[in-house]
């Protein structure tokens, strides 16, 4: 098994026709399938591997900044606001 950024890549073959491969990208309880054609050359595989990985990485590391730096509670404030209406 192969790991890029802390996240570990597994291709498995399908028993299908078309003799395909599952490609599998794991990070903890998380895990993303991929179907991919076996008419794929290897380092396509992987690239599109990598590629896939840096878009998670990237998604993570924006969702804690947004924690890390107290984003989160501008965001959630207008959600906690009370209506004028209903104020007492």
């Amino acid at each position: 098994m192969l790991s890029y950024r802390t996240w570990f890549i597994n291709c498995k073959p399908l028993k299908n026709e078309a003799r395909d491969w599952q490609l599998e990208l794991e990070k903890g309880n998380t895990i993303h399938t991929f179907t991919i054609s076996n008419k794929l050359k290897l380092i396509d595989v992987e690239y599109f591997a990598y590629k896939k990985i840096d878009g998670y990485v990237d998604e993570e590391k924006k969702s804690d900044s947004l924690i890390t730096h107290g984003h989160t509670v501008a965001v959630l404030l207008p959600l906690l606001e009370v209506p004028t209406k209903f104020q007492k």
